[in-house]
């Protein structure tokens, strides 16, 4: 099953444990991940077709 996990902030923090947990929830979705976010005007978007948990991007982020 898919999940979504969003998030909003108007100065700069880390989410370190709400990322990790979604990250290792993601190892029952062998359809992929992915991760967006706004560095400007633009968005950036990532994703891969691989599960969050054997994914390099994700443990660096």
């Amino acid at each position: 099953m898919c999940e979504l996990l969003g998030m909003s902030f108007n100065k700069f923090v880390k989410p370190i444990i709400s990322f990790t947990g979604f990250k290792q929830r993601g190892e029952h979705n062998p359809d992929g991940w992915g991760i967006a976010f706004y560095p400007d005007k633009s968005a950036q978007v990532f994703k891969e077709p691989i599960t969050a948990t054997s994914s390099p991007l994700a443990e660096f982020l």
